[in-house]
């Protein structure tokens, strides 16, 4: 007799947490059930959301098989939009879990930034909602004017941002794009020493490439029959070179 499947989401997260470590018979069958609800049951609440992230991390690290590690892989592409499905308020304690859709706000060193804003440009910028944002910006931003200039800058946190939007003009983009393009030649460097200095705080939405579900493992996985590899002589592995 086939199981009933449950109707909603804290149940089926309960019984797949139990599936995770069976490798039986059928096992792969009852796991791919149990993704198949998860992925069409709305999740209402962030801890769901993160052991949801847990089980498709452990799926796709340990599958039974192909199938199970392809369902468990199209589950992980969809966390970014079930995230901005929570409320406001479930949203905002996702952040720094490292879960696709969640914001996480730290201070990077200037190579770290670069390579974010290569590849992640729509989604990082310089976190303004930081109390520490408009001291380190004026910092990185001093050196780069004149005295009369300098002068004339209004050196608060909006005042910030609107010069910054009238340095970029109609190119547009993120403040932290045209800062990291400051200055070309032999002064980049120096730039990027104070880049690291200014310890500015930048904040980034992490699509579903760059959560935790999304990031784990995108290489070949073997498959499992079970957690523990087969025993053999420990002694001999031990002195192996």
């Amino acid at each position: 007799m086939r199981a009933r499947q449950p109707a909603d989401a804290a149940t089926a997260l309960r019984q797949l947490e139990r599936q995770l470590v069976l490798f039986d018979t059928g096992s792969s069958a009852r796991k791919r059930q149990l993704l198949a609800v998860l992925e069409k049951v709305p999740l209402a609440r962030a801890r769901q959301v993160l052991r949801l992230q847990r089980i498709v991390c452990f799926l796709r690290a340990f599958p039974d098989d192909g199938a199970v590690q392809r369902a468990a892989r199209r589950l992980a592409g969809g966390f970014a939009a079930r995230v901005a499905r929570l409320p406001r308020a479930e949203r905002a304690t996702l952040d720094d879990s490292g879960a696709a859709g969640s914001c996480t706000r730290h201070v990077y060193v200037a190579a770290a930034a670069s390579w974010m804003q290569r590849r992640f440009a729509t989604s990082v910028d310089i976190d303004w909602r930081s109390t520490e944002t408009e001291a380190a910006v004026a910092r990185l931003l001093a050196p780069l004017f004149d005295p009369l200039e300098a002068e004339a800058v209004d050196w608060s946190a909006a005042g910030l941002r609107n010069w910054l939007a009238q340095a970029k003009g109609s190119r547009g983009g993120s403040d932290l794009g045209w800062l990291l393009a400051q200055p070309a030649g032999s002064a980049r460097r120096e730039f990027l020493r104070a880049f690291d200095a200014a310890e500015v705080p930048l904040a980034w939405r992490l699509d579903d490439r760059a959560g935790i579900s999304g990031n784990a493992l995108p290489g070949p996985v073997s498959m499992r029959r079970g957690l523990r590899r087969a025993s053999g002589d420990a002694r001999s592995a031990i002195m192996q070179p």
